[in-house]
């Protein structure tokens, strides 16, 4: 079963192709952004991290582990949204079905 993330045409659970969509945007500083964590793959391993991509034309966009060392993932090839956190009582939110993803 998949659920709805904060970017409604994404679902928790699907895969997405990192070459062809990136993550929604979280957060800006000035000349460069980062978006919301994910959970990506290079197809052997996973790692939660978030895409970071500078505005300015003279810096390469990239992948970076969470964390506050925020280290280069290299090769990732898919990303996919991160579940909701579980509500103060510990209990996880209800699921949101979807019939299909535009």
């Amino acid at each position: 079963m998949a659920m709805m993330s904060t970017n409604s045409r994404v679902l928790v659970g699907t895969w997405i192709d990192a070459a062809s969509e990136k993550p929604p945007r979280q957060e800006c500083y000035g000349e460069f952004w980062h978006s919301i964590p994910v959970l990506v793959t290079d197809g052997k391993q996973q790692w939660v991290g978030y895409w970071q991509s500078w505005e300015d034309g003279e810096h390469l966009s990239s992948w970076k582990m969470a964390g506050p060392d925020g280290y280069q993932i290299t090769g990732v090839t898919h990303w996919m949204p991160l579940p909701s956190l579980p509500n103060a009582a510990g209990q996880l939110p209800a699921v949101k079905k979807e019939a299909s993803r535009e």
